[in-house]
């Protein structure tokens, strides 16, 4: 069962994938989306699209297709982020839009960050990733808070015998495994989002 608690502070998917964002708009009062949110996004590329701002994310000659039932995947070779649920035609006025809108909600991660109030930034370990362990985590983790020192990182990384732990304003959990995120039972996120929501209060004192 889920604890029923909504959580305190503001959450922020990093990705990997969509499951971050799912369980923060059921955890906490966001309703608006994320640049990360339904992106699928190696961990390496995050620190990139930041610091360019976005700008050169999902130029057109850098843009590659694949035609599913409902629309496209489209993969940004640049930075090998997929985006999966958005792009539903190949009009160009309706990819300028869709592009505007990733690089619109790009920006707006970056005022989260310059307004330096408490946040809790979570991450997913996703196959992307298999080449980069929990030191890229911590990377990510140590650029986010440089620009926002208020933060907390949650990752949810692929090793799953290893319990909870923090260091510092880092928390390293398990990733929860598929058959619990959607359907399944979602008392794992419950338990993590409210360590990680704690941790924030912690750290300021």
């Amino acid at each position: 069962m889920g604890l029923d608690v909504m959580m305190q502070n503001e959450f922020l998917s990093m990705g990997g994938d969509c499951q971050p964002a799912h369980h923060v708009r059921r955890l906490t009062n966001v309703s608006t989306a994320g640049v990360f949110d339904w992106l699928i996004t190696p961990i390496r590329s995050i620190i990139p699209m930041i610091e360019t701002h976005f700008e050169d994310s999902f130029e057109h000659n850098q843009m590659s297709w694949l035609e599913v039932d409902d629309g496209w995947h489209v993969t940004d070779e640049r930075y090998g982020v997929i985006c999966m649920h958005h792009f539903k035609s190949r009009d160009e006025q309706h990819i300028n839009t869709i592009v505007s809108d990733i690089r619109r909600r790009g920006l707006r991660l970056i005022e989260r960050l310059k307004a330096r109030k408490p946040l809790v930034f979570v991450r997913r370990w996703h196959t992307l990733d298999v080449d980069a362990g929990v030191d890229e985590a911590l990377k990510l983790h140590r650029f986010l808070h440089s620009h926002n020192a208020n933060s907390v990182f949650l990752y949810l990384q692929s090793q799953s015998d290893l319990p909870p732990h923090t260091d510092g304003n880092f928390l390293i959990c398990h990733n929860p495994q598929f058959s619990e995120e959607w359907t399944g039972d979602s008392s794992l996120y419950d338990q993590y989002f409210a360590m990680a929501d704690q941790l924030v209060l912690d750290v300021r004192k």
